[in-house]
């Protein structure tokens, strides 16, 4: 495999990291604060508590169903298309909602979705990349999250 076919491999890093840092520091506060102002830093408190938790339970959960996906002949693409699907689709519809709870509602979807498509996605690349070529792929990964 070229540098070039480990680029596009791992190219859906970039839109993850710039989701996860751009949206979770900068559009959801900004929202938060038109949305529900007397009651800002609490919802944002509880919100970011939540954001967080799912990080941490959906992976795990997301990750061990596309095993088995992967196990009975399926493919973890599927996962992947799946929660960016759901991560999108949730994200167009906070770009128009103007209430609170629809806001985190959205938002809390859209953290699902991107986690399970990321646990997915983790897991294809040793399975598509020789594993002596682990170390190129990897260092790309590196890049592009950045």
């Amino acid at each position: 495999m070229s540098i070039r076919r480990y680029t596009i491999l791992n190219a859906y890093w970039a839109p993850i990291q710039f989701q996860e840092s751009a949206l979770l520091t900068i559009a959801v506060p900004a929202a938060l604060l038109q949305i529900v102002p007397a009651s800002y830093r609490s919802t944002f408190a509880l919100v970011m508590s939540a954001v967080a938790f799912i990080g941490m339970a959906v992976p795990p959960i997301a990750g061990a169903l596309s095993d088995r996906w992967r196990r009975q002949g399926g493919s973890r693409r599927a996962f992947v298309l799946v929660g960016a699907a759901l991560d999108a689709a949730c994200l167009l519809g906070m770009a128009r909602v103007h209430s609170g709870p629809a806001l985190i509602a959205l938002l809390l979807l859209a953290i699902v979705g991107v986690n399970i498509s990321f646990a997915a996605y983790q897991a294809m690349i040793p399975e598509i990349v020789p594993r002596a070529a682990w170390g190129a792929a990897s260092g790309i990964r590196g890049a592009l999250q950045l």
